[in-house]
């Protein structure tokens, strides 16, 4: 006997827990119902007020066609810059490039940085860092250069490889009209 009423106080304990979850897991539902309705009804309200402020309105084609301009004449021209810079960059005797820009990297305004590596048949790596700094340096074009550090490295002939960072800033013509 007290085998069944045991069995009958478990099952009455785990009948009692499941109404209860079942209960929770309901309230939860309901609240976030509500809470979704309630959410959804301000978000109507939101669009009635921006829609009804006339602000959707006021940008006109004419003034995004301004806005463009002004961006069009504060932005800088890249293609023109990594011509100046390929320019600058000193040349061999066949006019190929004796060093590798490995990557350029631009930041806000003219500011930019040139990650570069001397070429493996380099008679003097070092020479060539230094005259790439000296062309940098005497061009108008470019100015406030800059090598934080150079990286030394051997290739697998054992010709010594030179690695560095390179900042500077980009100058640009100004029209005349503009002065």
């Amino acid at each position: 006997m007290q085998e069944k009423s045991f069995l009958f106080g478990i099952s009455t304990f785990a009948l009692v827990l499941v109404l209860g979850l079942c209960a929770y897991s309901f309230y939860q539902k309901t609240s976030l119902s509500t809470q979704i309705e309630k959410l959804n009804f301000e978000y109507e309200e939101l669009s009635n007020q921006y829609s009804q402020s006339g602000f959707a309105d006021t940008l006109s084609l004419a003034s995004a066609k301004n806005i463009i301009s002004k961006l069009d004449e504060s932005s800088l021209k890249w293609s023109e810059v990594i011509k100046e810079i390929n320019k600058t960059v000193p040349k061999d005797t066949k006019n190929n490039s004796r060093l590798d820009i490995v990557a350029y990297s631009g930041a806000g305004g003219s500011s930019l940085t040139l990650n570069v590596s001397t070429l493996p048949d380099s008679e003097n790596p070092f020479f060539d860092v230094a005259d790439f700094i000296k062309a940098f340096d005497s061009s108008t074009k470019f100015k406030d250069n800059f090598v934080p550090s150079i990286s030394s490295g051997v290739t697998a002939e054992g010709r010594e490889i030179l690695s560095f960072s390179f900042s500077t800033t980009y100058v640009e013509e100004v029209p005349l009209l503009s002065r």
